[in-house]
């Protein structure tokens, strides 16, 4: 089903790319004197975002918003997937909110090697590395505080659990590079 989502002929109407989505969010909140302590955070993933995207350069047609409410079970026996956001990027950017909504957008839910499990089986079955993956979920988690609510006037009060996941999403990439550093 993931690897026949993406279309590679886009339609004639402007859909933001990635990194435009990432851009708002950096944009939106450059002056909010509230948000010094968490730039380290914006600026960590700007840079995974920038090596990313130089490995995994393809412009598609992304859902932009896959996760499990948004695909039903149709008449046919098949699936259908609903409700897309739009946004052109390559297909390792789409199965973060997939992972988000798996532990109920709250990464403390389950221990970390939980989490760290499901995704390298998620990655297994789509051939993208569980490293990418969990990059890209770290990158989603600035992106949904930064741009979805940060921006729109949230406090840091009303956005507790998304700071607590981009740390959490953090904390796996930095975990998963020590390892590979060993081997």
């Amino acid at each position: 089903m993931f690897k026949g989502l993406h279309k590679t002929d886009l339609p004639d109407s402007t859909f933001p790319t990635y990194t435009e989505w990432f851009e708002a969010g950096k944009k939106g909140t450059k002056n909010r004197e509230d948000c010094e302590e968490l730039y380290q955070y914006l600026d960590s993933a700007e840079r995974m975002l920038t090596d990313i995207c130089k490995k995994y350069s393809r412009n598609l047609l992304l859902h932009g918003d896959l996760h499990h409410e948004n695909i039903l079970k149709n008449e046919n026996g098949g699936y259908t997937i609903i409700d897309p956001k739009g946004v052109i990027g390559d297909p390792v950017f789409d199965l973060s909110r997939f992972i988000l909504d798996e532990f109920r957008d709250d990464l403390t839910s389950e221990p970390n090697d939980v989490v760290i499990d499901f995704v390298q089986k998620l990655g297994d079955g789509v051939g993208i590395p569980c490293e990418i993956l969990l990059r890209c979920l770290y990158i989603e988690t600035v992106i949904w505080l930064f741009r979805e609510e940060l921006t729109n006037g949230e406090s840091l009060e009303e956005c507790q659990q998304l700071i607590t996941n981009m740390k959490v999403a953090y904390g796996f990439v930095m975990d998963i590079q020590k390892n590979i550093t060993k081997i």
